[in-house]
């Protein structure tokens, strides 16, 4: 059995073996290398729940074969959970009411899927790694060296590289296979969703004491009251103190073109005057109040905080309140120094879905706002999703894309990197390339091949390009952008050498760069326009954050005495055809006299 590997390499009965990361994790590797990952039989090892569970009250059932794992996993988050080994069909436990959650190897999921089931988290990325005998490595060190460097050539060789598939437009069956290609995969998952709807009704019962405890649970914090989950001024200032000076001036640089451009979405007041004397117009004003989420920890997204809170300023919203989560009271100081150079005005260290719920229904220590918007996980999206009607929300965002349409003009290895920096972002990120020519393809894939090796996130970019990317074959430009308006990216670079003329095709897309210099990559985070923008084809009717999405309009009616009595004709006539008289009596009374009797 592959378990028993790492037992013989560690006692000497070999001195070298190959074993998934999984075994190793899972037993551990004392007196073992690990020099290098095969990328052989890549997978997740994921928690997975079914499709329509209830949530339970108590402890978490977790049926797995990987204990050691799932028990340091879910400690690592605050959970209490009774862990059952089983072997075998794992996705039948929750079936036979065994379990509630499985952590499982998982492939592609539809095992799972063909039994009720869903992936949620992923645990680890596995796959076969190389493993020496610590001692046979001093005696043997020259022979193993050698076949580590053998291995490793072979490792960064072409056919470890996924193929990036092509689709034909002239094939028969283009449409389908490119509506399986792009077909949304944000859906949120039940289990996800009724998780969610249990916290946000849990802090609205029990407000300060629901989020203090799911914050220490969560976030394995160990603090006693809500106000000292607030971050003070003075911790925001040190943070920025300990930025190097140079860093800090380029998100100077940053924060100065978000709000320059910005500025330029602010929208005035209007009216109009007719003959008769009415005036008639649109007032535009601020929100009072908003909420930023930010996805927190040891993570870094200063260009989040940017982007979600600057459009707000600009608008001329008076409180934005920034809820981040801080697992183990670690924050980022690029995250707290963006807040302040920002503007935000309340930081609390609270995440998930009940921050979401804090900033929709409020507590004793936090008051509610009236929009929610930023990034983050399928929990947060599931609550701004549930609160959605109390407050305001940006979006639910799906997984990022990307659609490139080239001429063959642009260097291939600048497009392979283009692709590289969006499937980073996760396994679900989507990579399209669309050309006219089939030898650029041959090109491109090749600068895949050289450059993929290299890559810090070379096993995400790699599922990405194979599970979820695409080259597609076109006659021309001119189907190049149809193409590109039917699926209305997120993101859609025009690499050709006339954009300006390219341009003038498109019609769905949430931000265009054009030319061979304008990579998405800058438009991420200081070239201006904003990096929240529609996915999933929804650019087709959606349009990225904005100044506009933190102003409201109220339209403006000042009737003249003449006016009131020429337009009241029209009023009561309408309102007699729709059957509300009282409708009708009041713009008659304005005919007849100022005031009703």
């Amino acid at each position: 059995m592959e378990s028993t590997y790492p037992t013989y390499v560690r006692y000497g009965a070999a001195q070298v073996g190959v074993v998934g990361k999984d075994i190793l994790l899972e037993q551990g590797a004392d007196g073992l290398y690990e020099p290098l990952d095969l990328r052989i039989a890549q997978c997740r090892l994921m928690t997975a729940v079914l499709r329509h569970r209830i949530v339970p009250q108590g402890k978490l059932r977790v049926a797995t074969k990987f204990v050691n794992i799932a028990r340091d996993y879910y400690a690592d988050k605050g959970l209490q959970v009774e862990l059952i080994k089983l072997y075998g069909a794992m996705e039948l436990a929750p079936l036979m009411n065994l379990a509630d959650e499985i952590v499982d190897i998982v492939d592609t999921g539809n095992t799972l899927r063909a039994n009720g089931m869903e992936p949620l988290e992923t645990i680890a990325h596995i796959s076969s790694r190389l493993i020496v005998n610590k001692a046979a490595m001093r005696s043997h060190h020259d022979q193993i060296t050698g076949l580590i460097k053998r291995l490793e050539s072979v490792v960064e060789g072409d056919q470890l590289v996924p193929k990036v598939k092509l689709l034909r437009s002239t094939d028969t069956n283009f449409d389908a296979e490119l509506a399986a290609l792009t077909e949304s995969q944000g859906a949120l998952d039940r289990a996800v969703i009724d998780a969610a709807d249990a916290i946000i009704a849990q802090i609205r019962k029990e407000g300060d004491a629901a989020l203090l405890s799911l914050t220490n649970r969560f976030d394995q914090r160990a603090v006693e009251s809500v106000g000292l989950l607030n971050v003070k001024r003075d911790e925001w200032a040190a943070a920025k103190a300990r930025l190097p000076s140079q860093d800090y001036q380029q998100l100077e640089l940053a924060a100065e073109r978000i709000r320059w451009f910005h500025e330029h979405q602010k929208q005035s007041s209007w009216s109009i005057t007719d003959s008769l004397g009415n005036r008639v117009g649109q007032r535009v004003l601020p929100l009072d109040s908003v909420g930023v989420y930010v996805p927190g920890g040891k993570a870094s997204y200063p260009s989040s905080v940017l982007m979600n809170t600057l459009p707000a300023k600009v608008a001329g919203v008076q409180r934005i309140v920034m809820v981040t989560p801080a697992p183990n009271g670690v924050m980022n100081d690029w995250v707290l120094a963006a807040a302040e150079l920002a503007g935000v005005d309340e930081l609390w260290t609270i995440g998930g879905a009940q921050a979401v719920a804090a900033l929709a229904y409020g507590t004793e220590s936090i008051r509610a706002v009236d929009k929610i918007v930023g990034p983050g996980n399928a929990y947060v999206a599931a609550a701004k999703r549930a609160v959605f009607g109390r407050v305001g929300i940006d979006m639910i965002a799906g997984p990022s894309e990307v659609l490139i349409i080239t001429d063959g003009s642009v260097n291939p290895d600048w497009i392979a990197m283009d692709m590289f920096a969006q499937c980073e972002h996760d396994e679900m990120a989507q990579a399209i390339v669309i050309c006219d020519q089939t030898e650029y393809f041959e090109a491109l894939q090749s600068s895949i091949e050289r450059l993929l090796p290299n890559m810090a996130r070379a096993s995400i970019i790699e599922q990405s390009l194979s599970n979820r990317s695409a080259f597609i074959l076109t006659c021309d430009l001119s189907e190049s952008a149809r193409i590109s308006n039917r699926l209305a990216p997120e993101h859609l670079e025009l690499a050709v050498s006339d954009a300006t003329d390219l341009l003038e095709q498109i019609k769905h897309a949430g931000a265009i760069f054009l030319g061979a210099q304008s990579t998405e990559a800058v438009g991420d985070y200081c070239a201006g326009p904003n990096h929240v923008l529609p996915t999933s084809g929804t650019a087709k009717f959606s349009s990225p954050l904005g100044v506009y999405d933190f102003e409201k309009r109220s339209s403006v009616i000042d009737l003249s005495a003449q006016g009131a009595t020429a337009l009241g004709h029209c009023a009561s006539l309408l309102a007699e055809a729709e059957g509300l008289g009282a409708h009708a009596e009041s713009a008659r009374y304005r005919i007849l006299k100022t005031q009703p009797d």
